[in-house]
């Protein structure tokens, strides 16, 4: 499972966490770097999903992804930058959900 979708599952506050890094434009204490951390590591595995077919599929984040651009998207306050992130973010969970199917 991706690991966004796990944090939803098993640690939503994670998604609570990095949501506020992103808005924030920094981690201000030890769970949002823990949040930030994480993150890195979900970009690579996005990446990694997106570079390497695998016939036999491999799982794709979809709702972690949803959520988290729900929570940047209300605090986006005319912030153009947050509002390309939260485009890119759900245009990645539309793309990946049609590869489930």
């Amino acid at each position: 499972m991706p690991i966004v979708d796990r944090w939803l599952d098993q640690a939503p506050e994670r998604l609570h966490a990095l949501a506020n890094v992103l808005v924030q434009k920094g981690a201000r204490n030890e769970k949002e770097r823990v949040a930030l951390g994480g993150w890195g590591r979900c970009l690579i595995e996005l990446e990694d999903v997106a570079k390497n077919y695998n016939p036999d599929g491999v799982p794709v984040a979809v709702e972690g992804l949803e959520v988290l651009a729900s929570y940047v998207q209300i605090n986006i306050e005319g912030d153009a930058k947050l509002s390309g992130l939260v485009r890119g973010l759900t245009r990645l969970a539309e793309d990946n959900r049609s590869f489930e199917h």
